[in-house]
């Protein structure tokens, strides 16, 4: 019973360390990220229970205390997941990106959620302004490079890093195959340019290396 509760005190600790220090967005998505809060409340109050109540019993449930605490060593041993190039070029492009869309302040430059949702339909392209010339400003993930270009992504999560869905836009300068590596974080400055078919790229002015955000998901 003691060795029950000492694995549920384990996890109630282990989810109180990734609410406190803002890791939990690297493996759920906002919507779900109450669970986090929940279950480190929850848990650290059942083994606090379990302790009371394992008061005078000698019982020792070796294997069960085990396997609850073998997906918390699994979840240090393993690396942060960082969803990136490998992940942009084998998941759907971001269909679902007009339903991010609210209230469009014309009078800023357009952002990368933005564009990508005017490539998609052309009530949602007039509804964020999409026009070649208009001012673009993103920063995201670089996932392709080649020749005078590079996608830049920013992956949205629905429910977990499993679902998540890459919103990307592709941008345009002399060099930038030179400067820039895939899964680099940069920041872009330009102006929309229509590559065909209303589908807008940017036609970048300034592009530099930037910080990973510490929430890096949409």
């Amino acid at each position: 019973m003691r060795l029950r509760a000492a694995a549920l005190l384990a996890w109630g600790g282990f989810l109180t360390w990734l609410w406190l220090s803002g890791r939990a967005s690297n493996y759920i998505g906002s919507r779900t990220a109450w669970v986090v809060p929940f279950g480190a409340i929850g848990l650290l109050g059942c083994g606090i229970a379990c302790l009371i109540a394992a008061r005078g019993h000698a019982r020792r449930d070796w294997w069960g205390a085990a396997l609850l605490v073998t997906p918390i060593v699994a979840v240090l041993l393993t690396p942060s997941p960082q969803l990136g190039a490998y992940a942009a070029q084998r998941k759907a492009p971001a269909m679902q990106a007009r339903a991010q869309i609210g209230h469009v302040d014309r009078s800023r430059p357009i952002t990368l959620t933005e564009i990508v949702a005017g490539n998609v339909d052309e009530d949602t392209r007039n509804q964020v302004g999409a026009r070649t010339g208009r001012a673009a400003q993103l920063a995201g993930i670089v996932t392709k490079v080649s020749h005078g270009r590079i996608d830049v992504t920013r992956f949205r999560i629905w429910c977990c890093a499993a679902d998540a869905t890459p919103f990307t836009v592709t941008v345009r300068g002399a060099g930038l195959n030179r400067r820039f590596k895939l899964n680099q974080w940069v920041a872009v400055k330009g102006t929309l340019k229509d590559s065909g078919g209303y589908i807008y790229e940017v036609v970048a002015s300034d592009v530099h290396r930037a910080p990973k955000p510490s929430d890096p998901y949409l």
